[in-house]
């Protein structure tokens, strides 16, 4: 996926008379590497999840296109797109009682058309999906009776379940303890090294991002501050750029660690 010049603003009401466009992004260029972990980091309000919108067709930038393959994604139909890529939002809600297999069956609803002919695929799809994320012992528990940890397990086995190359997550470990945040950070990067899926996701905590990330982009204010791999591009001066405080980076194992005390 390639990101050519893409700009987003909003247009904000005045309290009294008119209003005015609020930019969220500006002018920001970049390309993903397929088969690699890339992480998007930076301040509230820098525009993470905004970026993250405009590439999975949520909202439709202003100026500059984003291109999968080549091809501008407004040109793609929805239901093309979602052959192409699965995306796991940061609040996710669900009516009644549904099962965690029911929801993760929904995966397959871009290929309804096909159904009839491969209910046995879609089927196996679904198992497998289920069997990577841990949850086929939950499969007819409600999802709403679940912990927060199993519960965004069963919403990334239903974007597993669109069998996509390409997987967005916006901040999957919000509202996790630590543990889960980890057994999901690790599901991730196994998605990732065993499966061949390229994947794009926002997270806060910097260290998590180093750790699990082949590459990291940092935005500041809209723009793009910078991009490449975690190791090289996150030192102490770039921390201070990105997020206005100063953070020492020590070492353990030869791998860095930022230190979360001023």
């Amino acid at each position: 996926m390639e990101v050519k010049q893409l700009s987003f603003a909003y247009r904000n009401k005045r309290k009294r008379k008119g209003s005015y466009l609020e930019n969220v992004l500006n002018e920001i260029s970049f390309s993903i590497t397929e088969g690699k972990i890339t992480t998007i980091i930076g301040a509230n309000g820098c525009g993470k999840s905004t970026l993250l919108k405009l590439m999975t067709k949520n909202l439709i930038p202003n100026h500059g296109k984003i291109l999968l393959n080549g091809k501008n994604i407004r040109r793609i139909n929805q239901k093309e797109f979602a052959r192409m890529v699965a995306v796991v939002h940061q609040n996710n809600k669900i009516s009644g009682e549904m099962t965690v297999e029911q929801l993760v069956s929904y995966g397959r609803t871009p290929y309804y058309s096909f159904w009839n002919g491969d209910k046995e695929k879609n089927l196996e799809i679904v198992e497998w999906a289920m069997a990577v994320t841990n949850i086929k012992d939950y499969r007819n528990q409600a999802v709403e009776t679940l912990s927060g940890g199993q519960r965004q397990r069963v919403f990334i086995a239903m974007a597993l379940a669109q069998k996509t190359k390409i997987l967005f997550l916006d901040e999957p470990t919000t509202y996790l303890d630590i543990r889960h945040q980890i057994e999901l950070l690790e599901m991730i990067q196994t998605l990732n090294k065993q499966y061949g899926i390229t994947i794009i996701m926002v997270l806060h905590d910097i260290n998590h991002a180093l750790y699990y990330s082949d590459e990291v982009i940092g935005l500041k204010e809209g723009k793009l501050l910078l991009q490449g791999k975690p190791d090289e591009v996150i030192t102490e001066e770039t921390i201070e750029k990105l997020y206005d405080i100063h953070l020492k980076i020590s070492y353990h194992n030869q791998r860095k660690i930022v230190q979360m005390v001023r």
